[in-house]
């Protein structure tokens, strides 16, 4: 269907957008087709759609399914260049793939901020990569920084789009953030 909409074969002049590649995705992801996720996502940023959260989303799933370090250090740059933001779910899936020992008991912010402090103190007490510790610290403070804007309430001097706002910023600047981590990390296996 979707191919036929690219194609033009209805001859509606009617062309896919975010929401009918978004749902092609999720379709994808409940098939476990993890390699139709990344296509998707292709073929959306081919066709000029700029990625969102959701599909951003899907496919670093996929990507961590696939254990596609590339791709994904590809997908956070898009992501990243189009002013989208990790959610909890997202960052989960990149730490599986770059940092997968401290993934398994992280649940919530303050697990991942806790996992975070934890790998650069494994740097530091090792001698090991001052950069990504350095990194790595930086990403822990970020994420209490978004704990405390998530549970932010909106009141006569701040409204809710300002949290909003800033809530979306504080995740891009985590994106940004884990995309130099990884980039450091996976250049540093290739050695």
């Amino acid at each position: 269907m979707l191919n036929s909409m690219r194609s033009g074969q209805f001859n509606d002049g009617i062309k896919p957008g975010l929401s009918s590649y978004t749902a092609c995705m999720f379709s994808a992801m409940q098939d476990a087709d993890w390699k139709g996720v990344i296509e998707l996502n292709e073929q959306m940023m081919t066709d000029g759609i700029p990625p969102s959260d959701a599909s951003v989303h899907g496919a670093l799933l996929a990507s961590s399914r696939l254990v596609d370090h590339s791709k994904a250090l590809e997908l956070m740059h898009e992501a990243a260049e189009n002013k989208v933001g990790l959610n909890l779910g997202s960052l989960r899936h990149c730490m599986a793939l770059f940092l997968p020992e401290y993934v398994e008991n992280v649940k919530t912010l303050t697990d991942i901020r806790e996992a975070f402090r934890a790998f650069a103190k494994k740097c530091e007490a090792h001698d090991k990569n001052d950069i990504a510790a350095s990194q790595a610290m930086k990403l822990s403070k970020s994420i209490r920084m978004a704990e405390i804007e998530g549970s932010r309430l909106p009141s006569d001097s701040l409204k809710k789009e300002d949290i909003l706002e800033r809530q979306h910023a504080l995740w891009r600047d985590i994106l940004i953030q884990f995309h130099e981590l990884a980039k450091n990390l996976d250049s540093n296996t290739k050695k």
